[in-house]
């Protein structure tokens, strides 16, 4: 799953994009208990990326950004570890 910065550091008009991104990943984190042996369930979230800056920088003035690079490998990461329950915020 992907989630984003806005789980833990709300901007002004995004409070529904908070509330899906915070539910989301306290959502991967209960669940990695019950699918425990079964399946994994981790999220990636990751700050403004910088590939898109130029696009979303007035909506996040100040935050630092995150080359999609590193993103991708949260996500390789994700998948190929035995790590379950994670939020890997980059």
């Amino acid at each position: 799953m992907i989630t984003g910065i806005l789980a833990r550091e709300p901007i002004r008009t995004g409070s529904v994009a908070t509330a899906v991104n915070g539910a989301l990943e306290a959502w991967v984190v209960a669940s990695a208990g019950e699918l425990w042996g079964r399946y994994r369930i981790n999220a990636v979230s990751p700050t403004v990326l910088t590939e898109s800056a130029d696009k979303y920088a007035d909506a996040f003035p100040g935050y630092p950004t995150v080359d999609g690079s590193v993103v991708g490998q949260a996500f390789v990461r994700s998948v190929e570890s035995m790590e379950t329950g994670q939020v890997y915020r980059i």
